[in-house]
């Protein structure tokens, strides 16, 4: 029996057939493709928003507080940035033995505060100084540390119960015992939150 040849348009419907097949399979990678890129950009920005609150949760725990100086530095104060509540926060904080050899600590100023990047959204920012010169508060370089915030707040208080969104050693003239930190940051289009309270041990208290 003799095998009947593909005519032409046989021919031409499995060209879009297979034309169909491709398409689908090739947007079903792209999409595959775009899925992964945001699955690593969201996973980078949690691990910035993590090593963020470290960082922070680390400087606040070592909190420097000494009774007998009159120009102890700590300043929050609420603000706004891009119309998101970003507060401020400057003190001064520690590291013990920073230097193992000679037993050595180190004592400086660190200052928080956010910024509007190149493309229009908040950024926290760490400024650290080399000093704690209460006099010359907020130098030092500053170093980003989590990107498209939609708040980061603070509230301060003495026995846990009554809060304040503003604190200034100069005026109290005592620091804060509790501190509440609240960060919204978005990731994959979704509000995430993320919120810690401290009780800083005041080295020097």
């Amino acid at each position: 029996m003799r095998r009947r040849g593909f005519t032409l348009i046989e021919i031409l419907i499995v060209m879009a057939l297979l034309g169909v097949l491709f398409s689908v399979l090739f947007g079903t990678h792209m999409q595959i493709r775009q899925l992964l890129a945001e699955q690593s950009v969201a996973s980078n920005r949690t691990s910035d928003i993590l090593a963020f609150m470290k960082t922070l949760s680390s400087d606040l725990h070592n909190l420097v507080y000494d009774k007998w100086n009159t120009r102890q530095l700590f300043i929050a104060r609420k603000n706004s940035v891009n119309g998101k509540r970003i507060d401020d926060l400057m003190f001064t904080t520690g590291r013990l033995y920073n230097n193992p050899s000679s037993l050595q600590t180190q004592v400086h100023n660190v200052y928080y505060f956010g910024d509007v990047d190149e493309n229009d959204q908040v950024q926290i920012f760490r400024r650290e100084d080399v000093f704690a010169d209460p006099r010359n508060p907020g130098q030092g370089f500053a170093v980003p540390m989590a990107a498209e915030i939609e708040e980061f707040s603070l509230q301060f208080s003495q026995g846990g119960t009554s809060w304040d969104d503003e604190w200034d050693f100069a005026t109290k003239r005592v620091m804060p015992r509790y501190i509440k930190c609240t960060l919204k940051w978005k990731e994959l289009g979704q509000d995430r939150i993320f919120s810690f309270e401290i009780r800083p041990p005041l080295l020097w208290y």
